[in-house]
């Protein structure tokens, strides 16, 4: 079912250690926050992602389009290693894909996980 409606998550509660990415975090209890989700522009249901976990992030904004990269605290060591080459290939990516198109990136940041050894594909 793709209606609008049925569409929107507000906020979520979860333990500290957990972060939700893309969101305004308000501690409620001791061990706990809830999460509560900003509101973006409208969305085909198949560009929605949703992550959580024991995250870093690394953040970058030597270009127009500010970016972060989030990866699991586990990772870091690995992940610190990629995170220069990951960014520039990810710009120069949607630089290509503006020029290609016609049409620049239409949301205020960019956002993406990293998982290391993750050997399923996704779109």
């Amino acid at each position: 079912m793709d209606k609008a409606g049925y569409k929107k998550l507000s906020g979520l509660k979860h333990k500290d250690a957990i972060r939700l990415l893309d969101s305004f975090m308000e501690k409620v209890g001791d061990d706990t926050t809830l999460t509560r989700f900003g509101t973006t522009e409208r969305l085909p249901t198949y560009i929605l992602g949703f992550a959580a976990g024991p995250f870093i992030q690394i953040t970058n904004s030597d270009g127009v389009i500010p970016m972060s990269i989030y990866a699991l605290k586990s990772s870091q060591p690995t992940f610190d290693y990629y995170q220069s080459f990951i960014f520039e290939i990810t710009r120069k990516s949607m630089t290509f894909y503006e020029t290609f198109f016609g049409v620049k990136y239409p949301f205020k940041k960019y956002d993406q996980v990293w998982v290391r050894d993750c050997w399923f594909s996704a779109m």
